[in-house]
């Protein structure tokens, strides 16, 4: 298992009630448009993932848990690789349910989108002094198994 964490802080505008993505951003700023992010100001991109992890994600038998602890909540995604992700994007990471794919990417069949994430973690990030800590846990050819997560 190889992992990686980062940083975000909330913003006043944060809604997560996007139904089939989670994204976090290295924006300092956000709309009401951005109903899918949870997190801004994010102290990595997929663009800067160390090349280990990014080499990791690319393949089809990798199963891939975003932690997301925000003060007394952890929530846990779980998705997958895929040799087609790009992960080059400077700006965003997404979490997909569905399988798209685009430079903006971290996963695809998500079992998670931003709605399904607990109010009162979503209502914590509403606060931008708060901190949110992210870590992308690599499964590359292992079993996953709840005790591993």
């Amino acid at each position: 298992m190889k992992s990686f964490s980062f940083f975000c802080k909330g913003h006043e505008k944060i809604l997560g009630t996007h139904k089939t993505t989670i994204e976090i951003t290295t924006d300092t700023d956000l709309s009401l448009k951005g109903n899918c992010i949870i997190g801004i100001n994010a102290s990595s991109s997929l663009s800067v993932l160390p090349e280990i992890i990014k080499n990791s994600i690319k393949s089809l038998n990798t199963d891939i848990v975003l932690l997301i602890e925000v003060d007394k909540f952890c929530e846990k995604i779980i998705g997958k690789g895929h040799p087609n992700l790009l992960l080059s994007d400077k700006r965003a990471i997404i979490v997909r349910k569905s399988n798209f794919v685009c430079p903006r990417t971290l996963m695809i069949n998500a079992n998670k989108s931003a709605s399904q994430l607990s109010r009162k973690m979503i209502d914590e990030m509403k606060n931008p002094e708060m901190e949110m800590k992210v870590t992308i846990k690599i499964y590359r050819g292992e079993t996953l198994t709840s005790k591993q997560t």
